[in-house]
């Protein structure tokens, strides 16, 4: 995978965790829980294709590139916490302090890996 399908492909899973968040607030604020055939599954699955890629992708990178303070584990940890909140998010039950906490965990590390990214091609050129 390339730097810059990777750097792509990153921000998307960015995107997928801000529509989460807003998700989760609609759901919160509705107390309606989303239905799993119609909103539930299609979001997961559409998530889980640009996590596999991703991971993928990503893990190569972190091995061949080896940033300081981003590691193989995380790549895996972004993909568990995104698996699991894309479920949480279309449930009013759902912890607010748990769910943001992971939000903001899977931000960090996805705009850690975009700056290292971004790092890496100065670097090189």
């Amino acid at each position: 995978m390339e730097e810059d399908e990777l750097f792509q492909i990153t921000k998307k899973l960015l995107s997928f965790n801000h529509d989460l968040l807003q998700k989760f607030e609609d759901t919160k604020e509705s107390g309606v829980a989303g239905d799993f055939y119609q909103e539930i599954k299609p979001f997961s699955e559409q998530l889980n294709e640009s996590l596999k890629i991703w991971s993928e992708g990503a893990k190569l990178w972190i091995r061949n590139c080896r940033p300081k303070n981003l590691h193989v584990n995380q790549i895996e940890s972004v993909m568990e916490q995104l698996e699991m909140i894309s479920v949480q998010a279309f449930f009013p039950q759902t912890s607010r302090t748990h769910f943001l906490n992971t939000v903001h965990s899977v931000e960090y590390v996805l705009k850690k890996l975009i700056s290292e990214i971004e790092k890496e091609c100065k670097d090189t050129k």
